[in-house]
Order: structure tokens, then C-alpha cells, then sequence
């Protein structure tokens, strides 16, 4: 059985660790220290989270300290970052975001220092302030220390979700400062285990005594495990582009109580069909709805929440439909994949009730049934957007590479009808057809050229990085710019060097900032509820049910949406609804950025 699964909201945790204002202070030569006495659990990541100060500076102030701590010893903390503002030059093609991360400080505070950037933005050349934490004299022999070359920790607020099917799991974690140890899987590099548990690769290489960044399958690798405080969700405004999407306040009348139904493939007792990779997304899914939920209760909406196991069984959900409940539901959550989708849509079309897709779904399922909503944008509405994108742009040529599958050669000609229709003569770039092969072509020395190739055959990508990078290896940086699709993302048989190289973007559903303060904040009330921390379904599972209960049940205001910007459109005279903002997201020094939001 499965059920405590589903009801792992019930579980909380309880914190209860020394913190500055609680630990003794020792003042040693004028310098005044927290004295931190080790706890079981405690590590030097966690002690260095607790007291916002760098794994360095204790160092400095207590030499000859290691990785290895007992309960019982005393470590001195240096009471308060020394921090002084220097200035800093700004190089070519510089954020604010990779400056932050260069100073161990936010684009806030840079902000702060520099009023200038908020209208005039950043310049390469331009000198602007920049916090410097100052050296912290050791307690015992401060000449043995130098902290000017020492590496900056990260700052990761939480676990990275990762999207492979063989490593997705709701993991129940304490979180006390602590450390996992991970089995490295045959597709990992240390970058990408970075990533994921949202750490520094300097900071893996030291925990684990590595030499450089080459690691193994089934290596087991030490990951450093913070401990959070509790925190609470505060109620948002709402977003100005939420107000600019919303034609129609509600199409469900007003009540004092909405019924809302969750239909997910739980399995919560396995049996046929049954994986955990799709079992795990719906608890995920489930968590992040209950977190909306409450959040909704704060705006005054009072909604009931039905929770129902699909198994993807297409019988289960016809019983499901059948139950006498399902007269009085609202709006339906679901389902989540397969060919239980469409019994779905015919119901809600036979019976009026709102039907929000969680997941990309084939357009067709909108046609002629208007209460359906889509929430994700498909693939053809995903390069549309970038038609708009590249025809404001001023590369010198677009080159659009017709895939040959059959998927691609479909995206790839709406692209090219929507670009036609958008370009103005004179001020869009032109646009040529290319294949596979003669794309090479079009490499110009001095001409910036965008390469578009809506294909996610990994293989095909592959050749086609390959290919590029054979005629274009004397371009400039700025000559050559690809554009893919989001699958792109997870091909870590590509180079990342060529995706930084040939300035990767792709036109992509949301965009994901684990460094935004709403996605900290919301991860230390869902660590503080479930142990575990967020992950990306639930992110969706969250953003899906604000917006939606906002938009269909007619709220004055809704919680911002974390990773979403929902522009909702009709497909056309009495077809479904569809999310049609679109993000521009580009690989800039081995990280995605958000480049743009276009509203299609």
C-alpha cells in the first residue's frame, strides 16, 4: 500500500538547532565570535548556513579544522560579515544574475549599490559596486590564512529537480545538517549533480577529496544537505501580466463552496500499469495542490478538494466519472497522460465542467469543446512565439533546418508561415530553408546568423552540434546563435562548451529560477510541511490551481505563479483555451536565463 504517500502532508518536522542569538559569544583580541558547540548531524555546511558566513571564514578563525566534526566540539564563528564596497569593472556579456553569484551577494543588493542599473541596465566597461566580504583574522594564528583566493560557496537554496525517469523519488529527508550519499548513474557529470543538488562543483570535489571533475558510474559521491527554518507563504498581488491575460473574470458562477476534482495515476495499490516514475509526479503533483489550497483559503475562496486514483486505467475512470459526487465538481485537474484523456474531455464537454490539462496535449483535444483549458502551450504555439522573437531580432539571416521526421517538419512549417506573416521588409531578418546537411552553408564570417531546428531526436541534434561546429569553429561568439527545442536541455551527451560556444536558446512552456525569493520562501513552508523539498511538478501543480481557481472562480487577486506567466486564449470560435505565453530562455556561462516572455 501507497497511502502514506498520499497522505504525507500530514507529516512535520520539528527544528531545533543553535543560531546566532542563542550560541555564547567569546571576544578574543578585540574580535568578537558566536562559540558553536557541534550537535549530532552538524557539518561545516550546515554551521556556515546557520551563521551566514562562509565555510572559509571559520576556517580562518579556527585552524586545523576539518570536514570531520564530533559532538561536543567548540567552533568559533565570527560575529557578523565584515563587508565593504569595491568597484568592479563590468566584462563583456556580464548579468547582474552572474555577477551576483560572482560576489556571494543578490541582484538586489546590486541594485541597491547601483540605482543606475535599474534604468539604464548593465554595460560591458561599465564600472559599478560590488559588495567585498572582508578578511576575518583567525582567533589563533591569522597569518597562516588568506581568503582572497578562496572559492565562493553557493548559493543554492534547495535541490534541483531532475527530469530523468530513473532518479525521480519523493524523498522523506529530515534536513538536519547532514549529508546523502549519491550513486552516480551512467548519464551524470559532476556538473550535472551540481545542478541537481543545487551545490557547487567546488564545493563536491572538496567534500569528496576529488582531483578534478571526472567521475564514474556507481561512484558514490558525498552531497551536503542544509537545514531549513520554517517560513510561511505571504499572500501576493497579483501579477500585472495575470491582469493583462484575463478578458472574462469567471466562467463558473459564484458559490460558497467549489468542488474541485484531482484525477491522477497514484497507483497507490501498483497493480497493472503501474511505475513509480508517474506514481511519484502525482504525489508531487498532489503535495503542490494542497500548498495552493491552503494559499487559496487565505483569499477568502473555500474549495474542497477530491482526490482520485486514475491507474491510467481507462475503466477506473469511467467509474470515477460515474461516482454521484462528480455532479457537483467544478473543475477537474487531470488527467495526466494517455488515453484516459480524452474520455475526460468528452465528459466535460457532455456535462460543462472545466477541464484544465496539467500536461502538453495534443491542440485536436480542444477542438469543439470550449470548456477545456490547456495549460501548457504546445509545441507549435512554442516556435510561433519565437517567430515573433526573431523577427524583431537583428541577426543579419535566419536559417530555418527542416527536420525530416514528421513532427518537426510540421513545427518547422508553422514557424516559417508565422514568420512570413510577422515580418516587416526592411527590419526583420530574412528567412532560407535549409537541411541537415547544407545549413553549413549559411556559416558567414562576419554575418550573425540564427539557426533554427525544431527537432528532439537527441541523435540528429548530436550530428547537427557536431556539423556546426566543424564550418563554424573560426565564427566570433556573437556570429552564430541555435535555437532548439526544451529537450535540448536534458541532451548532456552535447557539449555544454558548444551550447555556451553558439549561444543555445529555445522557446520554452516557463522558466524555473531556484534563486527567485517567492520559490525560496515557498520551499522552506513545503520542506517545513513534507520533509522533502519542491520539485518541479509540484512547482506546476501550485502555479496551475492559483491561476485557474483565479481565473475560472472569479478571486479579486491570486498568489503569483512561481514558474508560469499564463496568457489564455481561445483557440478559436468554440474550441478549447490555451496558454499562449511563450519563454525565450538562453545558456549563458553554462546557465539558462531568461531572456524574454512573448505573449502570443
Amino acid at each position: 500500500m501507497r497511502t502514506n504517500l498520499i497522505l504525507i502532508y500530514l507529516l512535520v518536522s520539528t527544528f531545533s538547532f543553535g543560531q546566532p542569538g542563542i550560541s555564547p559569544t567569546k571576544e578574543i583580541e578585540g574580535f568578537t565570535y558566536y562559540e558553536h558547540t557541534v550537535t549530532p548531524g552538524n557539518t561545516l555546511y550546515g554551521i556556515q548556513r546557520m551563521y551566514d558566513i562562509s565555510i572559509e571564514e571559520i576556517k580562518v578563525a579556527n585552524p586545523g579544522l576539518t570536514e570531520s566534526l564530533s559532538e561536543g566540539q567548540k567552533i568559533l564563528i565570527p560575529k557578523g560579515k565584515q563587508e565593504n564596497i569595491i568597484d568592479y569593472t563590468v566584462k563583456d556579456k556580464e548579468t547582474l544574475y552572474g555577477i551576483s553569484r560572482k560576489f556571494n551577494t543578490s541582484v538586489k543588493k546590486l541594485k541597491e549599490l547601483n540605482p543606475i542599473l535599474e534604468t539604464a541596465g548593465l554595460q560591458k566597461d561599465q564600472v559599478i559596486k560590488v559588495p567585498s566580504e572582508q578578511k576575518v583574522r583567525a582567533a589563533i594564528d591569522p597569518d597562516k590564512h588568506n581568503l582572497n583566493d578562496a572559492p565562493k560557496e553557493s548559493l543554492n537554496p534547495f535541490v534541483k529537480e531532475d527530469s530523468t525517469k530513473a532518479d525521480v523519488e519523493v524523498k522523506q529527508r529530515s534536513f538536519s545538517d547532514t549529508s546523502v550519499v549519491h550513486t552516480v548513474l551512467s548519464h551524470e557529470t559532476l556538473y550535472s549533480i551540481a545542478n541537481r543538488f543545487m551545490v557547487s562543483t567546488d564545493e563536491l570535489m572538496r567534500t569528496n577529496n576529488l582531483s578534478n571533475s571526472v567521475i564514474s558510474e556507481g561512484q558514490k559521491l558525498i552531497i551536503p544537505i542544509k537545514k531549513e527554518n520554517e517560513g510561511e507563504i505571504d499572500k501576493k498581488s497579483v501579477d500585472p501580466f495575470i491582469e493583462d491575460a484575463i478578458e472574462s473574470v469567471s466562467s463558473i458562477p459564484s458559490k460558497s463552496e467549489y468542488n474541485v476534482a484531482l484525477m491522477l495515476p497514484f497507483f497507490i495499490e501498483h497493480g497493472q500499469g503501474y511505475t513509480k516514475y508517474i506514481s511519484d509526479i502525482s504525489v508531487q503533483f498532489y503535495m503542490g495542490m494542497l500548498v495552493a489550497v491552503d494559499s487559496l483559503k487565505k483569499l477568502n475562496l473555500n474549495a474542497k478538494l477530491h482526490v482520485y486514483d486514475t491507474k491510467n486505467d481507462t475503466e477506473q475512470v469511467k467509474n470515477i466519472l460515474e461516482k454521484p459526487e462528480f455532479k457537483d465538481i467544478d473543475l477537474i485537474i487531470g488527467p495526466l497522460y494517455g488515453k484516459t484523456i480524452p474520455i475526460v474531455a468528452d465528459f466535460s464537454k457532455r456535462t460543462g465542467t472545466k477541464m484544465v490539462c496539467p500536461i502538453n496535449v495534443d491542440k485536436k483535444l480542444l477542438r469543439n469543446n470550449t470548456n477545456i483549458y490547456a495549460s501548457v502551450p504546445s509545441d507549435v504555439t512554442l516556435f510561433n512565439g519565437l517567430a515573433k522573437n526573431l523577427v524583431a531580432s537583428n541577426y543579419d539571416r535566419v536559417v530555418l533546418i527542416r527536420p525530416s521526421d514528421s513532427d518537426g517538419a510540421l513545427i518547422a512549417e508553422t514557424f516559417k508561415t508565422a514568420y512570413l506573416d510577422l515580418a516587416v521588409n526592411g527590419q526583420s531578418p530574412s528567412i532560407s530553408d535549409a537541411d541537415e546537411v547544407n545549413f553549413k552553408d549559411f556559416v558567414k564570417k562576419g554575418k550573425r546568423v540564427a539557426f533554427v531546428y525544431p527537432t528532439e531526436d537527441k541523435l540528429k541534434v548530436i550530428k547537427f552540434m557536431s556539423r556546426l561546429n566543424s564550418a563554424a569553429i573560426l565564427s566570433k561568439e556573437d556570429e552564430v546563435t541555435i535555437f532548439g527545442t526544451k529537450d535540448w536541455v536534458k541532451f548532456e551527451e552535447i557539449n555544454n562548451v558548444y551550447k555556451n560556444k553558439y549561444n543555445f536558446h529555445y522557446p520554452g512552456p516557463n522558466y524555473l529560477d531556484y534563486y527567485s525569493n517567492d520559490l525560496i520562501e515557498m520551499n522552506r513552508n513545503f520542506r517545513s510541511r513534507f520533509n522533502t523539498d519542491l520539485s518541479k511538478f509540484s512547482i506546476q501543480a501550485y502555479d496551475i490551481t492559483t491561476f485557474f481557481s483565479f481565473y475560472l472562480f472569479g478571486l479579486e487577486s491570486a498568489p503569483k505563479s512561481l514558474m508560469n506567466q499564463f496568457m489564455i486564449e481561445q483557440i478559436d470560435d468554440g474550441d478549447g483555451f490555451e496558454n499562449r505565453s511563450v519563454f525565450i530562455v538562453e545558456q549563458e556561462n553554462f546557465e539558462l536565463i531568461k531572456k524574454e516572455v512573448i505573449a502570443r
